[in-house]
């Protein structure tokens, strides 16, 4: 928050890369009994007047974490955000073994940046997803690459049948669950680092799948581009906007 992607300036104000709540300090609370561990967390942004309060809580004897965050505009003016959930996953779990599951009816790419390297997937496309038009043919977006594919691609899945994902892997027979509002994150970004970002910070060493429910897409063009697509939202002044997010783990069903 206040931004996700990338913008040298956002209402009057840079913020670089994924905004202020990423990197300013959060005041913290911890308990402990015998039902859960929790921590609650509260920070003010300083170049935006948002507040963002979450509670990160590990039930006693479930393989889950339940996240309920709220966002304030404690200015007095309307303002416009994106607020994003940005989950990045990797080995073991991530592999060619592993199948993704995104339950969206539409499929968008943007177009890439001039300098953009490996990307696999058509710019400026939309498809339904998750069935991708590539360079070389149609991608299943289901399907995960080896490191050694050198791809680097961002899509987005929007118009969402429901809000969850799930990365399964059934050769360590585990899936990794994400449920959330999709009332609130209407897209989910798909950041496909398979060993093909070049440059900073990488130099083609991570190898991630970037799986981010998030209130407006794309990532760049901000906030032009939310703005003609009608994705950005706004909160009014004194408002709060409320989320509850579960991940957890489970083994992989018979049917993944």
């Amino acid at each position: 928050l206040p931004v996700a992607g990338y913008t040298e300036g956002f209402y009057d104000a840079p913020y670089g890369l994924h905004g202020e709540s990423a990197l300013v300090p959060f005041q913290y609370d911890a308990t402990d009994d015998a039902d859960a561990a929790a921590l609650s967390l509260r920070a003010e942004l300083v170049r935006y007047p948002f507040v963002v309060e979450r509670t990160l809580r590990l039930p006693a004897g479930d393989a889950c974490l339940e996240i309920t965050e709220s966002v304030t505009n404690e200015g007095e003016e309307p303002l416009p955000y994106m607020w994003q959930h940005h989950l990045a996953l990797g080995q073991p779990l991530l592999g060619p073994d592993a199948t993704l599951e995104i339950p969206a009816r539409t499929g968008v790419v943007h177009d890439y940046a001039e300098g953009h390297q490996n990307a696999r997937l058509t710019g400026d496309s939309t498809f339904g997803w998750p069935t991708a038009p590539g360079e070389d043919g149609d991608v299943d977006l289901s399907e995960i690459p080896p490191p050694e594919s050198r791809i680097h691609d961002v899509a987005y899945a929007t118009d969402l049948e429901a809000g969850r994902f799930a990365l399964s892997n059934p050769t360590l027979d585990l899936r990794f669950t994400f449920e959330f509002p999709a009332d609130v994150f209407e897209s989910v970004w798909y950041w496909q680092a398979f060993g093909g970002h070049m440059g900073s910070p990488y130099f083609g060493r991570n190898y991630t799948a970037g799986i981010e429910p998030t209130t407006a897409y794309p990532s760049d063009t901000i906030p032009e581009a939310q703005e003609d697509n009608e994705t950005m939202d706004t909160l009014p002044a004194g408002a709060t906007v409320e989320a509850r997010c579960v991940a957890s783990t489970d083994p992989v069903p018979d049917e993944a």
